[in-house]
Protein backbone atom coordinates (compact mmCIF):
# COMPACT_ATOMS: atom_id res chain seq x y z
CA UNK A 1 0.00 0.00 0.00
CA UNK A 2 0.87 3.67 -0.28
CA UNK A 3 0.42 4.45 3.16
CA UNK A 4 3.66 2.52 4.86
CA UNK A 5 4.22 3.21 8.27
CA UNK A 6 1.28 4.03 10.00
CA UNK A 7 -1.19 0.57 9.60
CA UNK A 8 -4.80 0.86 7.48
CA UNK A 9 -6.65 0.81 11.05
CA UNK A 10 -5.35 4.79 11.78
CA UNK A 11 -6.31 5.69 8.52
CA UNK A 12 -9.82 4.75 8.61
CA UNK A 13 -10.76 5.40 12.10
CA UNK A 14 -9.37 8.71 11.52
CA UNK A 15 -11.76 9.46 8.90
CA UNK A 16 -15.47 8.63 8.99
CA UNK A 17 -16.07 9.40 5.07
CA UNK A 18 -13.37 6.62 4.17
CA UNK A 19 -15.21 3.98 6.64
CA UNK A 20 -18.65 4.66 4.98
CA UNK A 21 -17.00 4.31 1.66
CA UNK A 22 -15.32 1.04 2.13
CA UNK A 23 -18.48 0.04 3.39
CA UNK A 24 -20.05 1.06 0.03
CA UNK A 25 -16.98 -0.77 -1.54
CA UNK A 26 -18.22 -4.27 -0.41
CA UNK A 27 -21.98 -3.40 -0.72
CA UNK A 28 -21.40 -2.72 -4.62
CA UNK A 29 -18.67 -5.11 -5.15
CA UNK A 30 -19.86 -8.70 -3.27
CA UNK A 31 -22.41 -10.59 -3.07
CA UNK A 32 -23.63 -11.76 1.00
CA UNK A 33 -21.68 -14.95 0.46
CA UNK A 34 -18.88 -13.47 -0.82
CA UNK A 35 -18.78 -11.08 2.48
CA UNK A 36 -19.65 -14.11 5.06
CA UNK A 37 -16.64 -15.56 2.95
CA UNK A 38 -14.25 -12.79 3.60
CA UNK A 39 -14.95 -12.83 6.97
CA UNK A 40 -14.05 -16.33 7.49
CA UNK A 41 -10.86 -16.10 6.11
CA UNK A 42 -10.33 -12.85 8.36
CA UNK A 43 -11.39 -15.50 11.45
CA UNK A 44 -14.85 -13.83 11.98
CA UNK A 45 -17.38 -15.36 13.82
CA UNK A 46 -20.63 -14.79 11.20
CA UNK A 47 -22.57 -14.30 14.09
CA UNK A 48 -20.94 -11.21 15.48
CA UNK A 49 -22.13 -9.71 12.26
CA UNK A 50 -24.21 -10.99 10.14
CA UNK A 51 -28.80 -12.61 11.10
CA UNK A 52 -31.14 -13.33 8.75
CA UNK A 53 -33.51 -10.73 6.74
CA UNK A 54 -30.62 -7.95 6.88
CA UNK A 55 -29.62 -5.85 3.91
CA UNK A 56 -26.34 -6.25 2.30
CA UNK A 57 -25.89 -2.37 3.39
CA UNK A 58 -26.61 -3.59 7.02
CA UNK A 59 -24.50 -6.65 6.65
CA UNK A 60 -21.79 -4.13 5.06
CA UNK A 61 -21.77 -1.61 7.74
CA UNK A 62 -21.79 -4.29 10.70
CA UNK A 63 -18.86 -6.23 8.63
CA UNK A 64 -16.68 -2.86 8.63
CA UNK A 65 -17.76 -2.29 12.45
CA UNK A 66 -16.03 -6.02 13.31
CA UNK A 67 -12.99 -5.08 11.17
CA UNK A 68 -12.58 -1.77 13.17
CA UNK A 69 -12.81 -2.94 16.59
CA UNK A 70 -10.36 -6.31 15.40
CA UNK A 71 -8.08 -3.27 13.44
CA UNK A 72 -8.33 -6.31 10.57
CA UNK A 73 -7.99 -3.70 8.22
CA UNK A 74 -5.04 -3.90 6.97
CA UNK A 75 -5.96 -8.30 6.99
CA UNK A 76 -9.17 -7.49 4.60
CA UNK A 77 -7.01 -5.24 2.16
CA UNK A 78 -4.62 -8.23 1.95
CA UNK A 79 -7.96 -10.68 1.17
CA UNK A 80 -9.77 -7.32 -1.21
CA UNK A 81 -6.04 -7.54 -3.32
CA UNK A 82 -6.31 -11.25 -3.84
CA UNK A 83 -7.41 -12.84 -7.21
CA UNK A 84 -10.40 -14.22 -5.88
CA UNK A 85 -11.99 -11.16 -4.64
CA UNK A 86 -9.94 -8.19 -6.44
CA UNK A 87 -12.43 -5.56 -8.22
CA UNK A 88 -11.20 -3.11 -10.55
CA UNK A 89 -13.26 -0.48 -8.66
CA UNK A 90 -10.44 -0.99 -5.73
CA UNK A 91 -7.97 0.21 -8.29
CA UNK A 92 -9.73 4.09 -8.15
CA UNK A 93 -11.95 4.06 -5.20
CA UNK A 94 -8.87 3.45 -3.05
CA UNK A 95 -5.91 5.00 -4.90
CA UNK A 96 -4.15 6.68 -2.25
CA UNK A 97 -3.69 3.44 -0.55
CA UNK A 98 -1.80 2.00 -3.70
CA UNK A 99 -3.86 -0.84 -4.63
CA UNK A 100 -2.39 -3.72 -7.53
CA UNK A 101 -4.39 -5.60 -9.55
CA UNK A 102 -3.14 -8.68 -9.01
CA UNK A 103 -1.69 -11.26 -12.41
CA UNK A 104 -3.71 -13.32 -14.40
CA UNK A 105 -2.38 -16.14 -16.01
CA UNK A 106 -1.83 -14.40 -19.49
CA UNK A 107 -0.29 -11.36 -17.89
CA UNK A 108 2.02 -14.01 -16.81
CA UNK A 109 2.43 -15.75 -20.39
CA UNK A 110 2.80 -12.14 -21.56
CA UNK A 111 5.46 -11.19 -19.31
CA UNK A 112 7.63 -14.11 -19.22
CA UNK A 113 6.96 -14.25 -23.46
CA UNK A 114 8.93 -11.37 -23.59
CA UNK A 115 11.61 -12.58 -20.89
CA UNK A 116 12.38 -15.34 -23.64
CA UNK A 117 12.40 -13.61 -26.26
CA UNK A 118 14.78 -11.17 -24.99
CA UNK A 119 16.82 -14.30 -23.91
CA UNK A 120 16.36 -16.84 -26.44
CA UNK A 121 19.44 -15.60 -28.21
CA UNK A 122 21.32 -17.01 -25.23
CA UNK A 123 19.78 -20.26 -25.28
CA UNK A 124 19.03 -23.41 -27.14
CA UNK A 125 15.66 -24.20 -25.53
CA UNK A 126 12.32 -23.65 -26.96
CA UNK A 127 10.04 -21.22 -25.13
CA UNK A 128 8.49 -24.17 -23.23
CA UNK A 129 11.79 -25.72 -22.65
CA UNK A 130 12.92 -22.50 -21.24
CA UNK A 131 10.44 -21.67 -19.06
CA UNK A 132 10.67 -25.25 -17.24
CA UNK A 133 14.68 -24.66 -16.62
CA UNK A 134 14.14 -21.53 -15.03
CA UNK A 135 10.75 -23.08 -12.93
CA UNK A 136 13.81 -25.55 -11.42
CA UNK A 137 16.41 -23.46 -10.77
CA UNK A 138 15.88 -19.55 -10.81
CA UNK A 139 15.82 -18.11 -7.80
CA UNK A 140 14.80 -13.90 -7.60
CA UNK A 141 16.77 -12.12 -5.00
CA UNK A 142 15.14 -8.87 -3.60
CA UNK A 143 16.07 -6.14 -1.35
CA UNK A 144 17.59 -2.70 -0.54
CA UNK A 145 20.65 -2.50 -3.38
CA UNK A 146 20.99 1.27 -3.48
CA UNK A 147 24.07 1.32 -1.07
CA UNK A 148 27.23 -1.09 -1.43
CA UNK A 149 27.19 -2.87 1.89
CA UNK A 150 23.20 -3.35 1.04
CA UNK A 151 23.75 -4.55 -2.43
CA UNK A 152 26.89 -6.99 -1.23
CA UNK A 153 24.50 -8.73 1.15
CA UNK A 154 22.58 -9.30 -1.85
CA UNK A 155 25.27 -10.59 -3.45
CA UNK A 156 26.54 -12.96 -0.47
CA UNK A 157 23.02 -14.21 -0.77
CA UNK A 158 23.28 -14.97 -4.19
CA UNK A 159 26.85 -16.78 -3.88
CA UNK A 160 25.28 -19.02 -1.04
CA UNK A 161 22.27 -20.28 -3.43
CA UNK A 162 24.78 -20.69 -6.38
CA UNK A 163 26.08 -23.21 -3.71
CA UNK A 164 22.99 -24.91 -2.96
CA UNK A 165 22.54 -25.60 -7.09
CA UNK A 166 20.59 -22.78 -7.78
CA UNK A 167 20.74 -19.45 -10.36
CA UNK A 168 19.98 -16.53 -8.24
CA UNK A 169 18.93 -13.64 -10.28
CA UNK A 170 19.53 -10.11 -8.70
CA UNK A 171 16.69 -7.37 -10.48
CA UNK A 172 19.95 -4.43 -10.67
CA UNK A 173 21.98 -6.94 -12.59
CA UNK A 174 19.88 -7.34 -15.27
CA UNK A 175 19.62 -5.52 -18.47
CA UNK A 176 16.93 -3.55 -19.11
CA UNK A 177 14.18 -5.05 -21.06
CA UNK A 178 12.65 -1.90 -22.97
CA UNK A 179 9.08 -3.23 -23.22
CA UNK A 180 8.83 -3.84 -19.76
CA UNK A 181 8.29 -1.13 -16.70
CA UNK A 182 10.20 -1.90 -13.63
CA UNK A 183 7.66 -3.42 -12.11
CA UNK A 184 6.74 -5.69 -14.66
CA UNK A 185 10.65 -6.50 -15.21
CA UNK A 186 10.21 -7.55 -11.30
CA UNK A 187 6.91 -9.66 -12.13
CA UNK A 188 8.45 -11.22 -15.07
CA UNK A 189 11.34 -12.62 -12.98
CA UNK A 190 9.26 -13.46 -10.34
CA UNK A 191 6.84 -15.49 -12.53
CA UNK A 192 9.91 -17.39 -13.77
CA UNK A 193 11.10 -18.29 -10.18
CA UNK A 194 11.05 -21.23 -8.22
CA UNK A 195 11.19 -19.07 -5.56
CA UNK A 196 11.99 -15.78 -4.13
CA UNK A 197 13.74 -14.30 -1.44
CA UNK A 198 13.54 -11.27 0.01
CA UNK A 199 15.94 -9.67 2.43
CA UNK A 200 13.78 -6.73 4.66
CA UNK A 201 16.15 -5.72 7.21
CA UNK A 202 15.79 -2.10 6.20
CA UNK A 203 12.93 0.13 4.00
CA UNK A 204 13.50 0.70 0.56
CA UNK A 205 11.92 -0.74 -2.68
CA UNK A 206 11.44 -4.41 -1.37
CA UNK A 207 8.57 -3.28 0.60
CA UNK A 208 6.32 -2.90 -2.41
CA UNK A 209 7.79 -6.09 -4.34
CA UNK A 210 6.98 -8.03 -1.00
CA UNK A 211 3.43 -7.25 -1.25
CA UNK A 212 3.40 -7.71 -4.82
CA UNK A 213 4.59 -10.80 -4.27
CA UNK A 214 3.02 -12.06 -1.47
CA UNK A 215 -0.45 -11.27 -3.11
CA UNK A 216 0.18 -12.98 -6.34
CA UNK A 217 0.68 -16.36 -4.32
CA UNK A 218 4.86 -16.42 -5.65
CA UNK A 219 6.61 -18.37 -2.98
CA UNK A 220 8.57 -16.13 -0.90
CA UNK A 221 11.02 -16.27 1.58
CA UNK A 222 11.76 -13.46 3.77
CA UNK A 223 15.54 -13.20 5.57
CA UNK A 224 15.55 -10.08 8.26
CA UNK A 225 18.19 -9.83 10.39
CA UNK A 226 17.25 -9.91 15.09
CA UNK A 227 16.23 -6.45 15.90
CA UNK A 228 15.46 -4.70 12.25
CA UNK A 229 12.94 -4.81 9.11
CA UNK A 230 11.38 -2.79 6.80
CA UNK A 231 7.87 -1.74 7.97
CA UNK A 232 5.88 -2.78 10.31
CA UNK A 233 2.75 -2.86 8.17
CA UNK A 234 4.09 -6.23 6.81
CA UNK A 235 4.49 -7.79 9.78
CA UNK A 236 1.48 -10.33 9.95
CA UNK A 237 1.98 -11.21 6.35
CA UNK A 238 3.51 -14.63 6.94
CA UNK A 239 0.40 -15.52 9.13
CA UNK A 240 -1.71 -14.25 5.96
CA UNK A 241 -0.57 -15.87 3.32
CA UNK A 242 1.01 -19.49 3.61
CA UNK A 243 3.33 -18.92 0.99
CA UNK A 244 5.49 -16.43 3.09
CA UNK A 245 8.08 -17.62 5.53
CA UNK A 246 10.36 -15.03 7.65
CA UNK A 247 13.41 -16.19 8.53
CA UNK A 248 15.69 -13.93 11.49
CA UNK A 249 19.63 -14.25 11.32
CA UNK A 250 21.98 -12.96 13.38
CA UNK A 251 25.17 -11.08 12.11
CA UNK A 252 26.99 -14.31 11.72
CA UNK A 253 23.80 -16.66 10.40
CA UNK A 254 23.11 -15.26 6.99
CA UNK A 255 23.87 -18.71 5.44
CA UNK A 256 22.19 -20.31 7.54
CA UNK A 257 19.10 -18.64 7.30
CA UNK A 258 19.44 -18.86 3.15
CA UNK A 259 20.06 -22.61 3.61
CA UNK A 260 16.92 -22.95 6.11
CA UNK A 261 14.78 -20.44 3.46
CA UNK A 262 15.75 -22.72 0.45
CA UNK A 263 14.78 -26.04 2.22
CA UNK A 264 11.35 -24.44 3.62
CA UNK A 265 10.48 -23.07 -0.18
CA UNK A 266 10.91 -27.11 -1.60
CA UNK A 267 9.11 -28.35 0.96
CA UNK A 268 6.19 -25.93 0.62
CA UNK A 269 6.45 -26.19 -3.15
CA UNK A 270 6.12 -29.81 -3.10
CA UNK A 271 3.38 -30.06 -0.55
CA UNK A 272 1.85 -27.64 -2.90
CA UNK A 273 2.13 -30.02 -6.20
CA UNK A 274 0.47 -32.31 -3.44
CA UNK A 275 -2.08 -30.50 -2.88
CA UNK A 276 -3.41 -29.48 -6.89
CA UNK A 277 -2.62 -33.17 -7.78
CA UNK A 278 -5.30 -33.80 -5.39
CA UNK A 279 -7.71 -31.50 -6.14
CA UNK A 280 -7.68 -31.56 -9.45
CA UNK A 281 -7.79 -35.40 -10.89
CA UNK A 282 -7.21 -33.75 -14.37
CA UNK A 283 -3.28 -33.46 -12.93
CA UNK A 284 -2.95 -37.20 -12.28
CA UNK A 285 -0.90 -38.84 -15.14
CA UNK A 286 -3.68 -41.28 -15.10
CA UNK A 287 -6.85 -38.72 -15.62
CA UNK A 288 -9.85 -39.03 -14.63
CA UNK A 289 -11.50 -42.21 -12.98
Amino acid sequence: MGIKENSLASHFEANYGEQQKLIDFLKTSYSIDEILSIGRMLGFDKDDYYSRNMTKKQLAGEFIDVVAQRSCYDQLFFILNSREFFRERLLQTFIELGPVKPLTSGDILDLTKKGYNEQKVNTDLDYQGWIERCKQKMVLVLGKDNTIDAFERLEYISVKLEELGYEPIIIKKQAEIDALYNEEKMLMYASLSRFIIIEKSEAAGQIDEARICATNRFVCAWLQKENTGDTWMQGDYEHSFTNVKVFKYSEDELSTAVSHAAIWAEKYLVQKEDELNALYPWRNKGGIK
